[in-house]
């Protein structure tokens, strides 16, 4: 009887610190590994046709460079080509992009939005800057900023699987959890092919809701997915926490 109440005060205690530490945690600096702002498809022929035939050659090889290092995570490397990018061609939007999202990466948060509202003024229809702004925002418990900033980028690419994440990092930092979830099923009925992330927040949802047993489901295959580019702690402790409580299930 003692074991199965000490049970329960542990399990509510777990419900009441996730409700109050579920936005907090899943925007964290220190455990939001996993950034998707420049996980985005290239612009359209549109915009190609308009802003990008005037990019000097040199500096789309270079930009080229920069991207591939910042996929390997050699982010010096990538900062180095991408500023050499810029030097040639200083409002090139994806170059802006991509340095943002180094700054992200460092978790320099001004320097990523400075670059990030510079890509947008350079070139407003280019959804990815949108998105890495968002982040940045959502790191810094700014919300309400951050989906004013999703709406267009929504408009832009609707259904996005990215814009639809960082739309549910701000709905559970503002305690909205159903409508996280929401937004987090209508994605993953997608497939999209990075759902790794989307499982993330969807387990923070489920923990803020007290629905422990379904959010430790959604935290396994988030690890397991293989697409989480490295093990995320934080992950692993809150699996440990919810098995612990609900007995392993």
């Amino acid at each position: 009887m003692l074991g199965r109440i000490l049970g329960c005060v542990v399990l509510i205690i777990l419900i009441c610190l996730s409700q109050s530490l579920a936005g907090q945690s899943l925007n964290d600096s220190h455990t939001n590994t996993q950034s998707p702002a420049i996980k985005q498809p290239p612009p359209t022929e549109g915009q190609i046709s308009v802003l990008r035939l005037r990019v000097p050659r040199k500096a789309v090889e270079l930009y080229n460079q920069a991207l591939d290092a910042f996929e390997k995570q050699k982010l010096d490397d990538a900062k180095k080509r991408v500023e050499q990018a810029l030097k040639i061609h200083p409002s090139y939007p994806d170059a802006l992009t991509l340095r943002g999202g180094i700054h992200l990466e460092w978790q320099q948060w001004d320097a990523a939005a400075q670059d990030f509202r510079a890509s947008i003024d350079t070139d407003p229809a280019f959804a990815p800057a949108y998105i890495g702004l968002a982040d940045a925002l959502n790191v810094e418990f700014r919300f309400d900023d951050a989906l004013a900033v999703l709406q267009r980028a929504d408009q832009l690419t609707p259904g996005a699987w990215n814009v639809q994440y960082e739309t549910s990092r701000a709905l559970i930092g503002k305690h909205l959890y159903e409508r996280a979830l929401n937004v987090l099923e209508e994605a993953l009925r997608a497939r999209a092919p990075h759902d790794s992330l989307l499982r993330l927040a969807k387990a923070h949802a489920l923990v803020a809701l007290g629905k422990l047993p379904e959010a430790a489901g959604e935290l396994r295959a988030y690890l397991s997915s293989g697409s989480v580019e490295r093990e995320d702690e934080a992950a692993r402790d809150l699996l440990n926490r919810i098995q612990a409580a609900v007995g392993g299930q």
